[in-house]
């Protein structure tokens, strides 16, 4: 059985991506026309997806304007609506407002596409949740032109239709057919070179993706040593290797071959060691006072005076930074980010902020003093409290 992906955290991930390349987009000009949309991004799938929702949201606008006083089946009619559409779809034409919601329904898709293509492409594409619903071959061939991922997977369904003599084809059987399609195409390497791709606009992980609180019925995670030279992802009979070198990946890695379990018993470096057992020196583990003072005495005098005074942390916080401070301090979930950013600007002093976040978060969710992350969403609490 395919593993359910977080709808919610891809949404929100959806959300920020759409910002941060129509602001890019937008910031050089005040529309996006048609052989814009089909080169914004380096995902060729988002794109064609865009190209989708928009006409899908214009068939919609179409059909709703349709007036009761005429026969719109008929054949001169449907020829000149037909015109009528192909003339306009050659001049499109989009500010930011109507364009971004287009484009976030494009990056949501092509996620849920790549890393659940059998739950995607029965419930979008070629929805079965009617057995007996009939598709065409015409049908099918349009599912195919949007869909430039996994395109195979169609492929076997139209393959199979075309066998009939009618041509046709029911939910049922292509429920059937993309079940043991998507198993056979599904590739880890497609995975990790889309994660890649988006990471570079804003990161994203397996985590965000499949979410902490799952039950995994294929994937199960593991965190790595940094010093580990391979990830790994795996599923009840293929183990798929992950990207080591992208950052913003789940840190995995295989317990005796075969078992996969997250780790929970990392040390964690906090002002008082937890009383457990130890497996270094306590004298070498950074505490957060430590860390916090020795930068401040690597401070210039042209450094302090060149800082800014930092009002909020939201002020400083940008889209990538934010995400990131989610999806790997907060498990990615946005509320937690959200809660612990009210809290931390709610006191007064800088100290006891510190021993809010120990407290709160150090322990709960296992950060290290030597994470670039840590110490990044540390430094802008440091900032914020003029530190």
């Amino acid at each position: 059985m395919e593993t359910k992906v977080n709808l919610s955290a891809i949404e929100e991930y959806s959300e920020i991506f759409a910002e941060k390349i129509s602001e890019d987009f937008f910031s050089q000009a005040s529309y996006i026309k048609g052989e814009d949309i089909l080169k914004l991004t380096g995902i060729k799938q988002i794109n064609i997806f865009v190209v989708k929702a928009l006409f899908d949201q214009w068939q919609k606008e179409i059909e709703n304007q349709k007036s009761p006083y005429f026969d719109y089946e008929n054949e001169q009619v449907r020829e000149a609506l037909g015109d009528y559409m192909n003339v306009v779809s050659r001049h499109i034409k989009m500010k930011k407002d109507s364009f971004k919601p287009l484009l976030k329904t494009a990056v949501f898709d092509t996620i849920r596409l790549i890393f659940s293509p059998f739950e995607y492409l029965t419930t979008v594409t070629l929805p079965t949740e009617s057995p007996s619903k009939v598709f065409t071959l015409d049908d099918l061939k349009t599912a195919k032109k949007y869909t430039k991922i996994y395109p195979e997977v169609i492929d076997s369904v139209i393959n199979k239709a075309s066998e009939y003599n009618d041509a046709t084809i029911s939910a049922f059987e292509i429920g059937q057919i993309l079940e043991r399609s998507c198993k056979d195409v599904y590739n880890s390497d497609i995975t990790v070179e889309f994660l890649e791709e988006f990471s570079q606009t804003i990161p994203l992980s397996l985590q965000t993706i499949y979410g902490y609180e799952k039950s995994y019925d294929q994937h199960e995670y593991d965190k790595q040593d940094s010093n580990a030279t391979s990830q790994n992802i795996k599923e009840p009979v293929v183990t798929t290797p992950v990207n080591d070198n992208e950052p913003h990946f789940a840190q995995q890695q295989q317990a005796n071959g075969s078992e996969y379990t997250v780790n929970n018993n990392e040390e964690t470096a906090i002002a008082e060691p937890v009383k457990q057992q130890q497996t270094q020196d306590e004298t070498n583990t950074a505490t957060i006072n430590d860390t916090w003072a020795g930068e401040q005495k690597s401070k210039t005098l042209a450094d302090m005076h060149t800082e800014q005074p930092v009002t909020s942390l939201n002020s400083v916080i940008n889209l990538n930074q934010k995400f990131r401070f989610i999806n790997e301090l907060f498990e990615g979930n946005n509320e937690i980010y959200s809660e612990a950013i009210d809290k931390i600007e709610s006191y007064n002093d800088y100290s006891s902020v510190i021993q809010f976040i120990k407290t709160e978060y150090l322990l709960k969710y296992n950060w290290q003093m030597d994470n670039e992350t840590v110490i990044d969403f540390l430094n802008l609490v440091s900032k914020r409290f003029n530190k």
